[in-house]
């Protein structure tokens, strides 16, 4: 999948060698900073954007994951011990 612009010059796309998700940002000329999150890491941003922000924060995050990753990845996501937790502590479960 090609990189998608998020806002405030930050680029997500993903990393085809080891699965995860690339965040750049960019000053119209070149890539100023790169952070590269391991498919391990996604629950715990999903987990911080709840806590943070709540939970409808987080669609558009998801569609992104399944388009570029497919279902099952979600599916790993919300079945980590990491998600369930976080689904517990704010009722989610269900929702």
């Amino acid at each position: 999948m090609t990189k998608q612009y998020l806002g405030d010059a930050v680029y997500m796309e993903d990393d085809r060698v080891y699965g995860g998700l690339i965040l750049t940002t960019e000053n119209g000329v070149e890539v100023t900073n790169r952070i590269v999150l391991e498919p391990e890491a996604i629950p715990y941003l999903l987990k911080y954007m709840v806590n943070t922000f709540g939970k409808e924060t987080i669609p558009y995050l998801l569609k992104y994951i399944v388009n570029t990753f497919g279902k099952e990845t979600i599916n790993s996501i919300i079945n980590s011990s990491e998600f369930g937790e976080l689904s517990a502590s704010k009722g989610m479960k269900g929702d």
